[in-house]
Order: C-alpha cells, then structure tokens, then sequence
C-alpha cells in the first residue's frame, strides 16, 4: 500500500483493525510507520458484514460509489480503477 500510496499521494488511505484492543494495532502500526491512519473498531461485526466475512478487505469510497475487493481479488484491475477514478476526481 506504501507503494501505491506512493504514485497516488492524493489517495486518503485508512486501515481499520477489527479488533477493540488497542494492543492489536501494534503490528499494523509498526508496519505502516506512519504512513497512514489507523483505528480499531468496536463494531467487528458490522465490518465482518460490509467485507462478507473476508479479510483482509479493501474498501474504495469515492463520492458516493463503494467497491469492496477482498485480499485475493485486489490486483492490477483493482488498482487500474482506483488509479482512473483518482484521475476522473482531481482533474
């Protein structure tokens, strides 16, 4: 996400943690450094129901269009849609 992130500085990027232990975002945490926000929920099971039970998830929220991939179906085409919806957006 780093990377992506990288080549789309624009892209607001958010990990949220199912979990309500705080001490469950220190992997999270040490992995991003900084790069983005990250938060826990309380609510695991509304989150587990928008992702359909897949984790990891990502979640695109542009205006009032959602797309949801989970871990195995984020790839080039994912990426490629976000990437001309960023451009539609900012341009």
């Amino acid at each position: 996400m780093k990377e992506f992130h990288s080549r789309n500085s624009k892209l607001r990027i958010r990990y949220i943690v199912c979990s309500s232990e705080n001490k469950d975002l220190v992997v999270y945490k040490k992995e991003i450094n900084g790069a983005f926000t990250i938060e826990n929920t309380n609510d695991s099971k509304k989150w587990a129901k928008f992702v359909k039970g897949k984790f990891p998830s990502f979640v695109y929220v542009n205006k009032a269009k959602v797309q949801i991939w989970s871990n195995d179906g984020f790839g080039v085409i994912a990426k490629d849609a976000i990437e001309s919806s960023l451009k539609e957006s900012f341009n």
